[in-house]
């Protein structure tokens, strides 16, 4: 309880709780130090250089008893500033940001005719050509992408082998080439034309004018191996008696002068020349007045001579002994200009075989 008083100066004394109480001195004026950090401040001033900023510091949590830093909090820092670590979705591992694999292997022309098939300008040509067709979701270099699809076509390597080079799992190598492959089909089959008869006259080896002056394209069935199916109606449908196993088969038409101008879709092994002849869409590029050469064992005859068009085929033995003078002049006549075609045609489409799995449902088969 408070009570009046007088100090000794005559004036009234604060009494707090019967105690008095002396009175607050005022605060006095720092202006030595104000000074002082003015002198300090302008120093600092005359000598400051500038320099980068650094990078706030990232919290670190510590235990409350043992004050160490405790890591299980750090995948949780989602606030953190920091950069975080870029990782390969097809590895789960943290990626690498060296070299890529084609400027390790696509070094000059032999590197790249040995592992693509084409010149090193050739193959950087089709990598700017395909560079808008790449998936964002794939993180390997779209570079490395399509050489991995052209060392699939060109040497059929299997798809662990492919991983293993380009350090990738077996499925994401799987996934780029089946993506390349359908990428390229629909883009490059403007590539293959069919060529007008007057350029294909002027552009006629001597063999063939000298023998076949009319001569359109040379045509025959290649076929490629496949895994063989589960299903043992695909099974029965895709073995070739020919090849003994199971396979595709498809038409190509060359030119005289080697240049693929037909290929066609894919058939089951089993199915005829003269159905896939019949069924691909062949006959349709060609005019009355045109010659096709052939192999034995396309029966076709007929149905050229529906569009008013000449089959020139190799005379062969079928129960006689031996030829005749006039069928061994034209056989030897049309070997003469059907080899270096024929060698032309296998080199370029008969493939290795294929380990991959295949969909069965997209082929066609002779019923």
């Amino acid at each position: 309880m408070c009570q009046g008083g007088h100090s000794p100066s005559g004036a009234p004394a604060e009494l707090w709780l019967g105690y008095s109480r002396p009175l607050q001195p005022k605060r006095r004026q720092l202006t030595q130090r104000i000074k002082k950090r003015r002198l300090e401040s302008e120093d600092a001033s005359e000598t400051y250089q500038p320099a980068c900023e650094a990078e706030p510091a990232t919290p670190k949590f510590r235990d409350a008893q043992t004050q160490w830093e405790d890591p299980s909090h750090i995948d949780h820092m989602y606030c953190s500033t920091t950069q975080s670590v870029k990782v390969d979705k097809a590895t789960q591992c943290e990626a690498e940001m060296g070299p890529t694999v084609t400027s390790t292997t696509v070094i000059d022309d032999a590197r790249s005719r040995l592992y693509t098939g084409v010149r090193m300008v050739q193959f950087f040509t089709l990598v700017t050509v395909l560079l808008p067709f790449s998936k964002p979701s794939i993180t390997l270099p779209v570079v490395d992408q399509i050489l991995m699809t052209l060392m699939k076509l060109k040497l059929n390597l299997i798809l662990g082998d492919i991983a293993h080079r380009f350090n990738v799992s077996t499925s994401m190598a799987s996934i780029v080439i089946s993506h390349w492959i359908d990428v390229m089909g629909e883009q490059f089959k403007v590539l293959i034309p069919w060529l007008p008869r007057e350029t294909i006259r002027a552009t006629m080896p001597l063999s063939f004018q000298r023998n076949y002056p009319r001569t359109t394209c040379i045509i025959d069935c290649a076929e490629s191996a496949m895994q063989r199916a589960t299903n043992h109606d695909s099974r029965s449908d895709t073995f070739s008696q020919y090849k003994s196993r199971n396979t595709l088969k498809y038409l190509v038409a060359v030119a005289p002068n080697g240049l693929i101008m037909f290929i066609s879709d894919a058939y089951a092994g089993r199915s005829s020349d003269k159905f896939i002849t019949m069924d691909c869409g062949f006959l349709d590029y060609l005019r009355a007045g045109d010659e096709v050469m052939a192999d034995r064992g396309f029966t076709i005859r007929d149905l050229l001579d529906e569009r008013r068009v000449s089959l020139n085929i190799p005379a062969f033995i079928y129960r006689r002994n031996q030829l005749t003078n006039c069928h061994g002049r034209l056989k030897t006549r049309c070997e003469d200009s059907n080899a270096g075609e024929n060698k032309n045609l296998l080199m370029k489409t008969q493939n290795k075989p294929t380990r991959g799995k295949t969909e069965l449902s997209k082929y066609k088969n002779n019923n």
